[in-house]
């Protein structure tokens, strides 16, 4: 693996991190059930979310590949430790609190999309999926905010600029 291809996100994780993001912040503006507009933003999230997995497991390389951020005890511990001491903590990509807020997101939109499909096509009764998908979709925001907070604050700790590396791909 090239030291240029394991510093950089690639078009298909950014891009898609991209289009997730604005379609998530768009479908908070479309909430009626029966608007077509969120479903159709919804079933493009998934068909996104979905090819990040397949591309993360297959053909991505470097920081991209989804066996490169697994959280760990050892990561989380050593990360938490190198904060402690305000020490850099030296990693290309997600940092393990990071990996965790990834995965999470990418659960969580998942089982949001599911459960509005659930719920839109009458398919389970036992459970009201609409308030289901209505807690779900806050969590998720809340998540957001927490991810985008996140990155903000190790930007200016670690003095650089994730956001950027999100937008063109290099890390430094």
């Amino acid at each position: 693996m090239s030291t240029e291809s394991s510093g950089r996100w690639d078009i298909v994780t950014r891009a898609g991190h991209w289009l997730v993001a604005g379609l998530f912040l768009a479908n908070q503006f479309f909430t009626d059930p029966e608007e077509s507009w969120h479903h159709y933003f919804g079933y493009s999230i998934v068909a996104i979310v979905l090819l990040r997995l397949i591309w993360g497991l297959t053909f991505a390389r470097g920081p991209n590949r989804l066996s490169c951020f697994i959280p760990s005890k050892t990561a989380i511990t050593e990360h938490l430790r190198a904060l402690r001491q305000r020490e850099p903590y030296d990693t290309v990509g997600h940092n393990p609190f990071g990996a965790m807020a990834i995965y999470l997101m990418w659960a969580g939109l998942l089982l949001l999309a599911l459960t509005g499909w659930i719920e839109y096509y009458a398919i389970a009764n036992f459970i009201d999926f609409a308030d289901l998908h209505e807690v779900l979709g806050e969590g998720l925001l809340l998540l957001v905010g927490v991810h985008v907070s996140a990155v903000i604050a190790m930007s200016l700790y670690q003095r650089v600029n994730l956001i950027r590396a999100m937008i063109f791909g290099r890390f430094r």
